[in-house]
């Protein structure tokens, strides 16, 4: 047999996949890591999605679309064995909402370079390719798909989940993308158990949290969340919770900038995901005064296109009248 297949009774049926070839595709697709499990979900990962997809809101219910799929893998591909999860660092040493100067909002680390969906894909789709010059079956998903990507990451044993149900890795921290190819081959056990919270007593994220999205350990409210509200939401942010978006004008990264485990993280090498010019703490009066155009050109290809102009200025306004209100506090005082 080729490279990287072992002669086993199960590989008369399948492609095999070695440890060894796995970290070969790993280095030419140039990811920071992966690992891989076996394509059914164990009791607690189950447990894990049941508990995420609960509270989810209203106008994220495409999340809670192809639940049998969520639940079982064998139906997004038939005959699947193992699912393969890359990592992605996007962390650099540019200063993040801290550094926001007046009259300017913050747009999400995620979001300052390339948009992470097609970085990632091509890089996965350098190891899908591996396995199908093999023989073998694949399907890619980069936070589109119905698995939750996190949750496998966690049973491959590439990191644990924070209790800002975020996946943490040991080395790179949270601030990674994930990426997962599910496949009919069977991938060479790397015999890692899924890394338990590493967490412990701490709880900065939790007291972090603007809008107490995190009331709980490990449960996340997204119709509270910043980064649902500005990101993904439908509809323009609650005036109530727009005083509480301390800067944020797209995403929020607040969550993860107190965790401990991001402070001594390795940073990235990854030049796509540089902050751009004009996608850094873009001024306020900028967006209000942007046209499509403008838009479409300051951050094309960049994730922040997902969001409508037209909501991505309501929120440009509620952080300008949140400026000026604090500005008539200072000078009453």
């Amino acid at each position: 047999m080729g490279s990287g297949m072992i002669c086993t009774k199960e590989a008369l049926l399948a492609v095999v996949i070695s440890l060894e070839k796995l970290e070969e595709a790993k280095e030419i697709a140039r990811l920071d890591d992966i690992g891989a499990t076996k394509s059914v979900l164990s009791a607690v990962a189950k447990e894990k999605v049941a508990q995420i997809l609960a509270h989810y809101p209203e106008d994220l219910g495409y999340i809670k679309r192809r639940l049998e799929e969520r639940f079982d893998i064998a139906r997004v591909l038939p005959n699947a064995k193992s699912v393969i999860v890359g990592v992605l660092s996007y962390l650099d040493e540019t200063k993040g909402i801290e550094a926001l100067d007046k009259g300017c909002g913050f747009i999400s680390r995620f979001a300052w370079g390339k948009d992470y969906h097609e970085v990632m894909m091509a890089k996965m789709e350098v190891v899908a390719n591996m396995l199908r010059q093999m023989g073998a079956k694949t399907k890619l998903y980069v936070d589109t798909g119905p698995v939750m990507e996190k949750v496998l990451a966690v049973q491959a044993g590439l990191g644990f989940m924070g209790k800002n149900t975020l996946f943490v890795h040991p080395v790179f921290g949270s601030f990674v993308f994930l990426g997962v190819i599910i496949t009919d081959a069977i991938v060479e056990p790397a015999k890692i158990q899924p890394l338990v919270s590493k967490c412990g007593s701490c709880a900065l994220c939790m007291g972090a949290c603007p809008t107490s999205a995190l009331s709980k350990p490990f449960v996340l409210d997204p119709q509270i969340c910043i980064a649902h509200l500005t990101v993904s939401a439908k509809n323009p942010v609650p005036p109530e919770l727009g005083k509480k978006l301390k800067g944020n004008l797209f995403g929020c990264d607040i969550c993860q900038d107190v965790c401990p485990f991001n402070k001594n993280a390795q940073r990235t090498w990854h030049s796509e995901f540089e902050p751009r010019k004009g996608v850094y703490m873009p001024k306020l009066k900028q967006i209000l005064a942007m046209t499509e155009k403008e838009y479409k050109t300051i951050f094309k290809d960049t994730p922040v296109l997902r969001r409508p102009l037209w909501l991505l200025k309501d929120t440009a306004a509620l952080l300008q009248a949140q400026d000026e209100e604090n500005e008539s506090e200072c000078e009453q005082q």
